[in-house]
């Protein structure tokens, strides 16, 4: 997966942050928080808007119980939901 995110990051940014969610989440299900919230940073650095990203983001960052970053993820996904009654979720 790894070395799709290199191949994808050069070609198509989208696809790049679809196959870094897919890594992240790997690496969140065997215990690589660190890694996980790594990867997702780096993806989101990519495509600040793919909304799937940013919930694993929040959940990884309640996760480590980082609760400044929780915090200003949950604002970055309130800015990012489209509906009304998404962004009273947040």
């Amino acid at each position: 997966l790894q070395q799709r995110i290199r191949h994808a990051r050069v070609h198509a940014r989208a696809r790049a942050a679809d196959i870094a969610f897919e890594l992240a989440r790997a690496q969140k299900a065997s215990g690589a928080i660190d890694a996980a919230r790594h990867t997702v940073a780096e993806a989101l650095a990519l495509a600040p808007g793919h909304v799937e990203l940013a919930h694993l983001e929040a959940s990884l960052l309640e996760v480590a119980e980082d609760w400044t970053g929780l915090a200003a993820a949950l604002e970055r996904l309130a800015e990012l939901s489209t509906a009304d009654e998404e962004r009273a979720a947040w």
